[in-house]
């Protein structure tokens, strides 16, 4: 890998890193009086996070699953 797509990487993962506490950070924040307002914006951000966790959950899963199931099914194959 050269240089650009080292630089590239690390910045990437500097966003998605920070996405998480700069999104606590603005549902902290009272900027504005309503209450109901900032009451949904808090339950976008902490929506929109849980989604993003339970999709990399997911991924995550899924990708071991499928290669949990191609071993036994190599496995299965050689036994025959």
């Amino acid at each position: 890998m050269n240089l650009d797509s080292w630089l590239t990487v690390v910045l990437l993962t500097l966003v998605a890193g920070l996405a998480m506490p700069l999104g606590a950070f603005l549902a902290s924040l009272k900027w504005t009086k309503n209450a109901r307002v900032r009451s949904e914006f808090q339950h976008l951000v902490v929506a929109f996070g849980g989604g993003a966790l339970s999709r990399k959950v997911s991924i995550q899963r899924s990708s071991f699953a499928k290669e949990r199931a191609y071993h036994r099914l190599e496995s299965l194959l050689l036994l025959h």
